[in-house]
Order: structure tokens, then sequence, then C-alpha cells
């Protein structure tokens, strides 16, 4: 496990999101089902696209699995970098946006990960203001599109159609968790406004007795779109997959150049 700092008075957001992965996920599980996905690829080039803190990507690594890490946000890549170094991992991230992975990195890789429901913030994450389209997840998917190699493949996920009324509106309190001796209880909310096509996720996190939170915009998009766009991208035989222990209201793909 990742050693985690909870000293300081303020955490930030990059902080908080690790303890908010360790907290919610099953990591076991998600684990598990990455090395399936992985597994005919160890000896050829991964890229993570969206590797954030390194949850479940470091230790792949540890395993021995040669993955290169990328992310947009510098502060979520200084937390990787201090979460592979906690756990003796020497690895250069690289900060790239995803519109500019295939001009950087023209036809590189053979398998690129996109995970937990990246995507869909693409051109939004902290910002309110609703972006009335999807190109910027075109421009994103097209970017990653580029930098595979032919014959490639992309795992992706978003959420699925299928969550019906999990989190929408609610308040999901997950079963606390002891992580590093301290407590850690997680609520969370997802809220979705059909008419811009927005979601707001929102998270409060109580570390002890320490209270913290954050909110994240994404776009509102269905799977039949969001397949329409990986189509018009150059994507090809598109296969809805299971994964386990990825958030039960997300649906992934595995989707070939």
């Amino acid at each position: 496990m990742n050693k985690m700092d909870f000293t300081d008075e303020c955490l930030a957001f990059p902080d908080l999101y690790d303890i908010y992965q360790s907290a919610v996920f099953d990591k076991a599980a998600l684990l598990e089902s990455l090395r399936k996905i992985i597994s005919d690829y160890t000896e050829k080039n991964i890229l993570d696209c969206s590797v954030g803190t390194g949850f479940v990507i470091i230790d792949l690594i540890k395993e021995g699995v040669d993955i290169v890490c990328a992310d947009g946000s510098s502060d979520m890549l200084k937390k990787f970098s201090l979460n592979a170094q906690s756990n003796g991992i020497k690895t250069r991230p690289i900060q790239i946006n995803w519109e500019n992975i295939g001009s950087t990195l023209p036809s590189m890789f053979d398998l690129i990960l996109c995970r937990g429901n990246s995507i869909v913030y693409a051109d939004m994450w902290d910002k309110e203001n609703v972006i009335d389209s999807h190109e910027g997840i075109r421009a994103s998917l097209k970017g990653i599109f580029d930098s595979i190699k032919l014959g490639g493949k992309l795992y992706i996920d978003i959420p699925s159609d299928a969550r019906g009324k999990y989190l929408l509106g609610k308040d999901i309190d997950h079963h606390p968790k002891v992580i590093n001796g301290k407590s850690i209880r997680v609520s969370e909310r997802i809220e979705e406004c059909t008419t811009k096509m927005k979601r707001k996720w929102d998270v409060k996190l109580k570390i002890e007795n320490a209270e913290y939170g954050f909110s994240r915009f994404s776009h509102l998009i269905k799977e039949k779109d969001f397949i329409a766009i990986l189509e018009d991208v150059g994507f090809k035989e598109i296969e809805k997959i299971n994964s386990h222990g990825e958030r039960n209201h997300h649906c992934a793909f595995l989707v070939s150049k």
C-alpha cells in the first residue's frame, strides 16, 4: 500500500483522491482484472494515459510490467512520483494532454489504458461552466488513437447507461476503512443534468475527526454516443467487457485500431 501522509492540516486534491481510491475501490479485484487485460501485452508497449496518483498501476510496475505513465495534471504526477518513490519504483511520468499524445508519441503503443472514468472529464474537470459539446472527448480520443500502433488496443471506461438510480442524487456512504492507522469515511454524490448534459461529483472524506471534500464536473454521455465517437475517430471491434474492481456504475470497452 502506498504510504499516505495525513499530517498536513490541508491536504491537496491529489492526496485526497489517493485516499479516496484506497478507501472505495476493491484493489485486489481491480488488480486481477487489469492483469487479465494486459496479459497479452507484458512484452509490448503499454501506456496508462490517465495514471493519476498511480493507484494499482504502481503495483503492476512492481510486478515487473513495463508501463509508460502519463497524465495531464502536474499535481497528480507529483503525487504519483512520491507514491512510486515510496514503493521503490524508479519511473519518469510524462505530463501530456490526451489530444497531444498522438502528435508527440505517434503509433507507439500496443495497448493504452484510459481508466477511472477519466475521458468524460475531458475539457471539464474543475470547470463548472458547461461545455456544450463532446468535442473535447472526440479530440482526446483522436489523440489517443494516433498514439496506438495498427492492430493495437485501447481499454477505456465511462459511466454506464445501466447505472439506474445508483449514486444519482443520493449520498452514498461507503464502509469505513482504516488506512495507515487512520479511520477513513467516504461519502459521495453524483448529480446529472440531462438538459445541459453535465455531471457533478461531490466527495466528502472524514479522516479521523478532520473533514475534507472536493467537487468535479464532467460530460454526461450515453454509451451509444460514445461508441459513435469511437467509430468516427477510427476505432473498430468495439467490445464491451466486464472489469471487476472498477465502480459498478461504470462500463468498460476494449477497442482496436
